[in-house]
């Protein structure tokens, strides 16, 4: 959540959008530092009756196709098939 002064509250919409995206820039360097700007996508929302903006950051996925969908599940369901067999048979 982000929350904007006392003083930045009278300005129109726009800017205060623009002072609520310059208070989260620590965050968003810290995002680049990492490598992840590219796949991260953050999502701003005005909180009605106060001077916050919700920030909310989302994976943001270049292709979701069904073939993608199936693969991660394959890949979820061997691990969880190794993990129940080694339990079962090792331990």
């Amino acid at each position: 959540m982000v929350s904007l002064r006392e003083e930045e509250t009278g300005e129109e919409e726009l800017v205060k959008s623009w002072f609520a995206m310059e208070r989260m820039r620590p965050i968003n360097d810290y995002l680049m530092s990492l490598g992840l700007t590219e796949i991260v996508f953050p999502s701003i929302e005005k909180i009605p009756d106060s001077r916050s903006y919700l920030v909310v950051y989302s994976p943001l996925f270049r292709e979701t196709t069904m073939m993608w969908f199936v693969w991660r599940t394959v890949l979820v369901a061997a691990l969880v098939t190794a993990l129940f067999l080694a339990k079962k048979f090792v331990f």
